[in-house]
């Protein structure tokens, strides 16, 4: 899906136009992300 919101928690995912999934930043990635709004910039694809 693609990274529609990103906040200090997580990212919100949209998987389909009617399907949004919320994801924990300790979901995003298996390295600690001090800033998820750079590693994850809202209208990236992101897949795993």
């Amino acid at each position: 899906g693609y990274v529609k919101v990103v906040t200090e928690k997580g990212c919100f995912i949209t998987l389909s136009r009617k399907i949004d999934a919320r994801i924990l930043l300790s979901n995003l990635s298996d390295e600690y992300i001090e800033a998820p709004e750079k590693g994850f910039p809202v209208g990236k694809l992101v897949h795993g």
